[in-house]
């Protein structure tokens, strides 16, 4: 071969292998760019699963048979489906599904996200004799209406049996029934949150001071049991009595003063004190999740958080 066709040859050679790929046309199959890490927040999942406290107790479940065994007045029905991130559940239950795969089956222990809380309180309790009550009461108009079953009208007289008073109508002002208490200097009452009577010892146009008369060991009940009411010229000692085990509704404020029954159970009692705790809450005890993923349609709604948090794996597997 000539040595110019040799060289031609070569430069053939150079150039095809060094010119750019053919496109692939758009049907042709092309391996995803971006691999899932599995369940993200804002993703919509459909799960089956029971939420457990450490005995094995469930409390929570959408499982008819374990609902029944534990004896769960309510319980879902179906697969749970819902937004991660927004389940409505416990703190940690969103996170412990975070990375989660359709068929696998998980098991976490999420901790507690409050402490337990456990008040010690004295069993005696000191209040004045003497009480000072201002005489005008208002009422939002809508609620005079249906409390005493009349339309305010300056002049009239009202009464309701939850009242220790009649009340006169003075004026009516911005949606509000500006009232007044009727009463007598000497004459008793029941005063609201007591239960003996109050006798009327000073009275002005403005308030009414009441001498709280309770019969001297009178027992009375109160939101933490039964208690025992003793006098001296001047204050009322009020001596609890709470039973060991009694349980008993007590509101807590909560964020923004808004005040949230609960309940609590009296755990401890000492001769000056007693101890109470708050029970029939999740929130401050340890809990097991055990969920199997039925589904997962991602990126459903935008999910903003920064309180996710890792949790601990107690054991999980993963079907094939």
């Amino acid at each position: 071969m000539k040595k110019a066709a040799i060289v031609a040859l070569l430069l053939a050679l150079l150039i095809a292998c060094t010119s750019a790929p053919p496109k692939k046309h758009l049907n042709e199959t092309q391996a995803p760019q971006n691999v899932s890490l599995g369940a993200e927040l804002g993703d919509l999942l459909s799960i089956n699963f029971a939420l457990s406290l450490e005995n094995g107790t469930v409390v929570r479940t959408n499982n008819e048979t374990l609902a029944k065994e534990n004896n769960l007045a309510t319980y879902l029905t179906g697969p749970f489906t819902f937004i991660l991130g927004q389940s409505g559940e416990v703190i940690g239950f969103d996170s412990a599904l975070l990375g989660a795969h359709v068929g696998e089956h998980k098991e976490i222990l999420i901790p507690p996200s409050e402490k337990e809380l456990i008040l010690s309180t004295s069993r005696t309790k000191t209040i004045p004799r003497l009480i000072e009550v201002n005489r005008f009461q208002s009422f939002p108009e809508q609620l005079f209406k249906k409390t005493f079953g009349k339309n305010p009208t300056p002049g009239i007289t009202v009464y309701n049996d939850t009242f220790a008073f009649k009340y006169k109508v003075i004026n009516i002002t911005d949606g509000y029934v500006i009232t007044k208490m009727i009463l007598n200097m000497g004459e008793s009452y029941v005063l609201t949150e007591t239960q003996w009577k109050s006798k009327v010892i000073n009275l002005t146009e403005d308030s009414a001071i009441f001498f709280q008369n309770p019969q001297q060991n009178q027992t009375i009940t109160t939101p933490l049991g039964p208690a025992r009411v003793t006098t001296n010229s001047s204050k009322l000692i009020i001596r609890y009595e709470p039973e060991l085990g009694f349980t008993f509704n007590k509101s807590m404020t909560v964020a923004q003063g808004f005040d949230v029954k609960q309940q609590f159970q009296v755990i401890d009692v000492k001769p000056e004190t007693f101890t109470i705790k708050r029970i029939g809450i999740l929130t401050d005890k340890r809990l097991i999740l055990q969920a199997d993923i039925l589904d997962i349609t991602k990126n459903v709604k935008e999910v903003k958080s920064d309180t996710v948090k890792p949790l601990i794996k107690v054991k999980g597997q993963q079907s094939n």
